[in-house]
């Protein structure tokens, strides 16, 4: 990690610098400090053989002496006779041929070096590739070059985030996760000298590592090492005290008004600093706001800052803002945290409404320190109530059982007593897996009140309990019970139709179920600031609907959205990484599912561990189909306290599904069929439909169609879509042609590992039915499909191989594919015509094609001479065609 990191991105800028050295007058490339300017010229110079190059570097020390930057090049005596013309005997000494001369930071030349490199570029005496930086004042012999037309400039852009994890997962040698990549960029902020230092910081402090999924995680907050502070230091050196009060306040505050900044400093300070580039400022909705310029400056101004420095600020940045109304989204918590942070008594009041705002936002760690200090400062059992919620929903059960057996004694009333109970009995159900206590702690919470408001409340928590464990039924009674006692709080509503979105989603009403999910997300801002999980909990449901549906791109389109939304959200983003895992596993793209299902476990330990469940199981599964059977095992929990809160069938699953296809993969096909069935079996005994489907196409998929087609072919009747249909069909195919027209339409569906397995069947059936040619076209076909697959193992691919050509008939079948005809290919290879149709004879038996077009198509999935049998592992007795196995 300490030596130089791998050069990624940049082909073009790359092109541009090679291209501009070997036919060009040169370029210029500026842009911002650290963003690797240096290293694009470098790595552009250093491809170019036979033109040596000549280096020069503009530093702050050399600036004040003339041609200080060439003193390596120069004669250590000065000329005899005097010094004549200066350029030229400098010129001469530098660039006595046609030269290729690199200027490294040619904003920090003194002029001479400057007027030198503008001599040598006017009169043809060497091609220059400069480097400048952004922003920077340039000697105007460096300016000239661009400006009056004699070399091109190129403005170096950061990286992008994307390509900031290639560099990171190249560097690191692993895949980095999403939100880690996301955390490193925004800090960075394409500074790329600043990025490594981070890496080096978070793998020294032990942030940054491997998960056991084998993805680099970061765990904690970002921390700017004593390297990187000397760096940011370097640059805000030259800051006067009154700017550097400027840096302190933005630092402590941003984005802070910029009118409240000008009332707390001198407005020439504030001119200055954004003068020097050391803030920046902008509009944010209707306010002229200021921010540092670089993330980094934030925590190294603050680390200069003392205690008392600090306190005092804080102080100040609260009484501006709450002088000026507080009028601000945002501010409530803002002043909140001043408050904590100055150590003055907060408003348990403000602590509370900045709590329950921060969780709005999804800034959960920030919510759970307000809810603290308001329960510390007196804020009651509703305040417990709300920290016990947040401490669940962050993956921390024991201490949310802590705080709320310990502030029992502050319950004062029905509405207090319901909403402690009502999170406690939540969080010992998946937060601890204590199933019985919890109904036992919503049984006294019922017992003690008959306000409807209260038990409409206790009734949808209820539901959502029979709802995760997948008792549909037993939620939609207590839905109904709820809906009875009267017209329901507009924020209850919003819990309620998340849960029959989510029942009937899963029972396979699946337009009924999206129209319900859209319908309360459209009205969020009734329910959002009190129950902000509950947007989540439709999500997924909406997710889940094109998934069954089998809408793999509107999955995909849902899942990707809320992905793109900045916060941190675990939640939100293990869930949505999971979707997209299952919706590229579907796609037949195992590699790229694995590498989502590694994005998701990156949130697991900031969850709910109940919560994980469904990503888990996609996990488990993608890891088998990839051969690794050992990653899928890492899936799953070893303590026995975990099992509990893996075992809730409305939302989990995925998990006897992916047992599924570790039995599979261990070589039990047989074993796996009856997985899949017991999974079949459990899902019809509690209504989940849609996930019936799954489990028992699974069965199909394993050669053992004819144990399930009836049972398929009754849930088409139940769940929506056509994917239910689809797997019927495939269920109930019985000759090559059905399988083969199966294959089409799952292929048509985007979901090629579902088409290349029913072609692998189709080809065996074909070959039962004694159709040869069908049956080595559908092997061919099959072939193809898998191999756009990434590599996925199962039992129905173990038979397909590549067909084998020899060298001869290899190069007779690429120049038939080309469009050339037999005469012509006799020609060129100097052999008859008869020889010419005898070898494309045995081609098309062997590929199982009737004309060069199809020939054409075969041969773009085959490479010379491949051959040997597709890389899937176990017995491979998944893949026959079974109509009588019982």
């Amino acid at each position: 990690m300490r030596g130089l990191w791998p050069f990624v991105a940049r082909a073009s800028e790359l092109g541009r610098v090679r291209s501009a050295s070997l036919r060009g007058n040169g370029l210029v490339v500026a842009g911002p400090a650290g963003v690797g300017k240096t290293r694009l010229v470098t790595e552009a110079l250093d491809g170019i053989a036979g033109r040596p190059v000549v280096q020069v570097f503009g530093t702050n020390a050399g600036a004040a002496i003339p041609l200080g930057a060439y003193a390596h090049m120069l004669p250590a005596r000065f000329p005899v006779g005097g010094w004549g013309n200066l350029l030229r005997w400098a010129a001469d000494a530098v660039a006595p041929s046609p030269t290729l001369l690199h200027v490294d930071d040619a904003h920090l030349l003194d002029a001479t070096s400057a007027a030198l490199v503008h001599h040598l570029v006017v009169h043809g005496r060497a091609t220059a590739v400069v480097t400048v930086r952004s922003g920077e004042p340039s000697p105007d012999s460096i300016m000239a070059l661009w400006k009056n037309d004699l070399i091109p400039r190129l403005e170096l852009a950061p990286l992008s985030a994307e390509e900031t994890r290639l560099l990171l997962s190249r560097a690191l040698g692993g895949q980095v996760a999403l939100w880690t990549a996301r955390r490193l960029h925004a800090a960075a902020l394409g500074n790329i000298l600043f990025l490594r230092e981070l890496v080096l910081a978070g793998q020294e402090q032990g942030c940054l590592r491997r998960s056991p999924q084998g993805v680099w995680q970061w765990q904690g907050e970002l921390r700017v090492s004593s390297r990187l502070r000397e760096l940011i230091e370097a640059r805000l050196g030259g800051v006067g005290d009154a700017e550097r009060e400027v840096l302190e306040f933005v630092a402590l505050g941003e984005p802070l008004d910029a009118d409240i900044l000008s009332g707390l400093v001198p407005r020439p300070a504030v001119d200055r600093a954004e003068a020097g580039q050391f803030i920046t400022t902008g509009w944010q909705e209707d306010r002229l706001v200021a921010r540092l310029a670089h993330p980094l400056y934030g925590d190294a101004v603050r680390s200069a800052m003392g205690p008392f420095r600090t306190r005092s600020l804080v102080r100040r940045l609260a009484q501006a803002v709450q002088a000026a109304g507080m009028r601000r989204r945002g501010d409530l918590v803002r002043v909140a945290v001043w408050q904590l942070d100055g150590e003055r008594a907060a408003d348990p009041a403000l602590l509370i409404q900045a709590c329950q705002a921060a969780w709005a936002a999804w800034d959960l760690d920030l919510a759970i320190r307000l809810g603290r200090a308001a329960l510390d400062a007196g804020g009651g059992a509703t305040v417990a109530a709300t920290l016990g919620s947040l401490l669940l929903f962050t993956g921390q059960g024991r201490e949310a059982e802590a705080v709320l057996v310990r502030t029992r004694e502050l319950i004062a009333s029905d509405e207090e007593l319901v909403a402690h109970h009502v999170v406690r009995a939540w969080n010992l159900i998946f937060g601890l897996g204590r199933e019985a206590e919890a109904f036992q702690v919503l049984a006294v919470a019922e017992g003690a009140t008959t306000v409807p408001a209260l038990l409409q409340h206790i009734l949808s928590m209820r539901a959502g309990f029979h709802m995760y464990a997948g008792r549909l039924r037993e939620a939609e009674q207590d839905l109904d019970r709820a809906r009875e006692l009267g017209e329901l709080e507009t924020w209850l509503t919003g819990m309620m139709n998340a849960l029959s979105a989510w029942i009937l989603v899963l029972r396979g009403r699946l337009g009924e179920g999206l129209a319900l999910a859209a319908g309360t997300l459209s009205g969020s801002e009734t329910w959002r600031e009190k129950t902000p999980f509950v947007e989540h909990v439709l999500e997924d449901a909406i997710c889940l609907a094109h998934l069954f549906a089998g809408s793999l791109d509107a999955a995909e389109a849902v899942a990707t959205e809320r992905l793109a939304l900045d916060g941190p959200r675990p939640g939100p983003r293990a869930t949505s990484s999971g979707v997209l895992g299952m919706v590229h596993r579907l796609r037949g793209q195992v590699q790229d599912a694995l590498r989502w299902c590694g994005d998701s476990a990156e949130c697991w330990d900031s969850i709910p561990l109940v919560t994980t469940a469904p990503c888990r199981g996609e996990f488990a599964i993608v890891a088998a189909l990839a051969g690794d059977l050992e990653a899928a095992r890492r899936v799953f929990p070893g303590d026995e306290e975990s099992a509990p809160l893996l075992s809730f069938t409305g939302v989990g699953f995925l998990l006897p599904l992916a047992r599924t296809w570790m039995t599979a993969l261990a070589g039990d096909t047989q074993g796996a069929i009856a997985r899949a069935l017991a999974a079949a079996d459990d899902a019809e005994r509690h209504g989940l439909h849609s996930w019936q489907v799954f489990a028992l196409h699974d069965v199909v998929r394993l050669g053992a169609a004819t144990r399930v087609a009836g049972r398929l072919a009754g849930l088409a009747d139940l769940v929506e879509g056509e994917l239910v249909v689809l797997c019927a069909r495939h269920a109930a195919a019985r000759t090559g042609k059905a399988l083969e027209e199966v294959s089409a339409d799952f292929e048509r569906l985007g979901m090629i590992l579902y088409a290349a397995e029913a072609a692998a069947q189709a080809s065996l059936a074909h070959a039962a039915e004694g159709r040869e040619r069908h049956a080595r076209a559908l092997a061919g076909r099959a072939y193809d499909l898998a191999s756009r697959c990434q590599g996925a193992h199962t039992p129905a691919l173990a038979h397909l191989s590549a067909p084998r050509l020899t060298a001869s008939e290899w190069e007779i079948a690429r120049l038939a594919a080309a469009g050339l005809t037999n005469r012509q290919i006799a020609g060129r290879r100097v052999i008859s015509i008869r020889t010419v149709s005898s070898h494309l004879n045995r081609v098309y038996h062997k590929l199982g094609v009737s004309d060069r077009t199809g020939l054409a198509r075969r041969l773009n999935t085959l490479s010379p001479h491949q051959a040997g049998p597709w890389t899937g592992t176990g017995s491979g007795d998944g893949g026959r065609f079974d109509q009588t196995a019982t």
